[in-house]
């Protein structure tokens, strides 16, 4: 029971000293994670027993209106009592300690160069910030899109993982370790070695033990055990170390900031938006949810998304706690759109930048999205607080990949959602190939022979060429031609998504699953399925595919059923697959698979004057279209057609001339009425599914035994 207590004490706890005296102080402080209560206890208990002070690491409180968290030491007095020192780290609503969380695990890396003080010592502190900024680097390159990188204001580096377990934790931090210490840093080619601490709180486990605090706590305990048993380990979370380990955050070990309170924000903040990101959205309210977050998190007057489309800013959400007046936002929208134009000028990859505008500090932050800036984050804060807003702009700079993701994800889902009205107006027009060339002749002579056979067949041929029209003449001289032809642009769907676009889910199979979805191939099922850009899939959807390919069966995402479908597979792609495979960009048993029947598709330069033919045919229907009475091309105007080489093929030409006829007056489109695009020819592509790994070793991971063998102690 509690014999003496000092006047913090008493104000903290909003009671009177003489009403603390005498009670159980189990019963007066309160502790709301039980799991952090009996760790105190034990701790207290040991500290009677053995007559030693002792630190204790950080554990909640909970106030009034608050959670705390405090750590602090305690031991024995020569009055045979017990004496606790307290001190405050951080504090927050009790709302938000309160708030039901996923039930899907989440893993936390704290990570700690071990050596940075020698840089700093024998080179200089710019190098250590330099090597600093490296490793961060290098730690976002191999996280996922749902990850978050975060370095706090000293030298501790986070990476939060939701929906990763703890043997995926293991896995991606011994990955992570071998590239960090195998790496050199800086110019003068510098090793660090490194400490790394993981935990996770599994989806079973109690609503009150799923904190971003108590998983900080776990993370830092397993940190502070790398650091005893020298460094440059990686050791887990145990619940054995909570009675073995003194771990805390130790604000003067320059370990972390001096701005605890700052740093455990910035960790609620990200455990909000892992939240907020895990959900389905619109893009209007991933916008205003997202800015309303932010906004709160950062402590901003104003902040919002904007996309960025041909230069021009459009608002997304226009949903702020704080709204300014139409005069403030003119002007800070103004300057965003000034300096996105003269860096577009400059440089294809977009920069932050802040200035002063009207006693404000305002920043723009812009959201990649496959190396180009398609929306922007606009935020300001009071110029009083410049240096707090140059941190805070810093925080949600880390916090961009991650918006940027989404947003992606969303627009491409969009998109996507759009697609099927189109196929299927596309789908109601008349088919048809205009040509008399020899080359297209021949083709529609092998279209003729492979169409009534169930062979797959795989179609070659340049961007433009019309390769989904061969493949629904091929589906037209099927067996099946009144059966579905069901089309998928490999190209354009998200990668994560791919999967689940193929071969469907089961409710819940992930975040965002909420109902039964069939995938395209079970929509396809007795007729045809037409995969555009096969050569875009990623190398693990090509090895399921490869046994849909095989076997024609196939198991939907989180599903644990075999299905077997009667569909007739065309594929096409405008890349070398041989050439592919001979780079390990193609798997090759997928290729030989698929290379049953190929068709070779000319581009329009080898149709010689199917040029003329394609364009009449497209006059004739834009014409119409627009209301025109445009009846033919001038000489001059044949003439500019077969000359020019039309390296985007027939959807080059076609765009032509729809613009043609939209600027032409008369009745006859004249050479001037048609604009070529001198495009470079590309010969080459990014190779986006070359993935880079690294050399299996020994696990870098410290186990029980080994840990308690180098602190010199036996397991309890």
């Amino acid at each position: 029971m509690i014999v003496d207590a000092g006047p913090e004490i008493s104000q903290l706890l909003a009671q009177p000293l003489q009403k603390l005296y005498g009670q159980p102080w189990q019963k007066v402080v309160k502790i709301p994670s039980p799991a952090a209560r009996a760790r105190i206890n034990a701790i207290i208990d040991s500290a009677n027993t053995i007559h030693s002070a002792t630190r204790i690491s950080t554990f909640p409180i909970q106030c009034t209106e608050q959670i705390m968290m405090m750590d602090g030491f305690v031991g024995p007095t020569s009055e045979q009592s017990i004496v606790l020192i307290l001190r405050e780290v951080a504090s927050w609503p009790v709302h938000e300690w309160h708030a039901q969380h996923p039930n899907e695990p989440v893993s936390l890396l704290l990570i700690n160069p071990d050596n940075l003080s020698d840089i700093n010592h024998h080179y200089s502190r710019e190098q250590g910030d330099e090597a600093l900024a490296e490793v961060l680097q290098t730690i976002s390159g191999i996280l996922r899109d749902n990850d978050f990188a975060t370095r706090y204001s000293g030298a501790v580096f986070a990476a939060q993982l939701p929906d990763t377990n703890a043997k995926q934790a293991q896995q991606l931090t011994s990955r992570l370790h071998q590239l960090l210490a195998g790496k050199q840093y800086t110019q003068h080619k510098l090793s660090l070695s490194f400490s790394i601490g993981v935990a996770t709180i599994e989806g079973q486990e109690q609503i009150d033990e799923q904190s971003p605090l108590e998983l900080f706590r776990r993370a830092n305990t397993a940190l502070q055990a790398a650091r005893n048993i020298g460094g440059g380990k990686l050791v887990t979370w145990r619940p054995q170390f909570d009675s073995n380990v003194i771990a805390n955050l130790d604000r003067m070990s320059g370990k972390f900031s001096s701005e605890p309170n700052d740093d455990f924000r910035v960790m609620m903040l990200q455990w909000d938006v892992i939240r907020l990101l895990g959900q389905n959205h619109t893009l209007q309210t991933f916008a205003q949810q997202s800015s309303k977050l932010l906004q709160s998190g950062l402590k901003s007057d104003y902040l919002d998304f904007y996309l960025l489309k041909q230069g021009q800013l459009t608002n997304i959400s226009a949903n702020n706690v704080n709204p300014l007046t139409d005069h403030s936002l003119d002007s800070l929208e103004s300057w965003a759109s000034r300096q996105l134009q003269l860096q577009l000028k400059s440089t294809a990859r977009l920069k932050s930048e802040s200035t002063v505008i009207e006693q404000q500090v305002c920043t723009f932050i812009p959201l990649m999205i496959r190396q180009q800036c398609e929306a922007i984050i606009l935020a300001k804060w009071p110029e009083k607080l410049t240096p707090t807003a140059k941190k805070r702009a810093a925080q949600l700079l880390q916090l961009a990949p991650n918006f940027a993701a989404t947003l992606d994800r969303i627009l491409l889902l969009e998109q996507e959602q759009k697609r099927p009205s189109l196929t299927q107006q596309a789908q109601g027009e008349t088919h048809q190939l205009i040509f008399e060339s020899a080359a297209m002749r021949t083709l529609i002579q092998q279209v003729q022979l492979v169409g009534p056979t169930d062979a797959t067949v795989l179609i070659i041929g340049e961007s433009g060429t019309g390769k989904e029209l061969i493949a629904q003449q091929i589906h037209n001289q099927s067996l099946r031609p009144e059966k579905p032809f069901i089309t998928v642009d490999c190209s354009t769907i998200v990668e994560h998504l791919i999967e689940s676009e193929l071969f469907g889910h089961k409710r819940g199979a992930f975040t965002g699953a909420n109902n039964d979805k069939l995938g395209r191939i079970a929509q396809a099922d007795g007729g045809t399925l037409f995969l555009d850009e096969v050569g875009e899939l990623p190398l693990e959807i090509q090895s399921k595919l490869l046994r849909f390919v095989q076997e024609k069966t196939y198991v939907a995402v989180g599903d644990q059923r075999v299905k077997k479908v009667d569909v007739r597979l065309v594929l096409a792609t405008n890349r070398n697959l041989a050439e592919e495979v001979n780079k390990g960009r193609f798997r090759g048993d997928l290729y030989y698979r698929i290379n049953v029947f190929t068709l070779h598709l000319p581009d329009l330069e080898q149709r010689g004057t199917d040029k003329l033919l394609l364009a009449r045919h497209f006059i004739s229907k834009y014409a119409a279209q627009y209301g025109k009475s445009i009846r033919d091309l001038s000489t001059k105007a044949e003439a500019k057609i077969m000359d020019y080489s039309w390296p985007g093929n027939v959807r080059e030409l076609q765009n032509n001339i729809m613009r043609s006829v939209i600027v032409c007056p008369g009745n006859t489109i004249e050479a001037e009425h048609i604009v070529l695009q001198h495009q470079p020819q590309i010969t080459d592509k990014i190779d986006s599914t070359h993935i880079q790994t690294v050399p299996a070793s020994p696990s870098p991971f410290v186990d029980l035994p080994e840990y308690f063998t180098r602190m010199g102690k036996t397991r309890s």
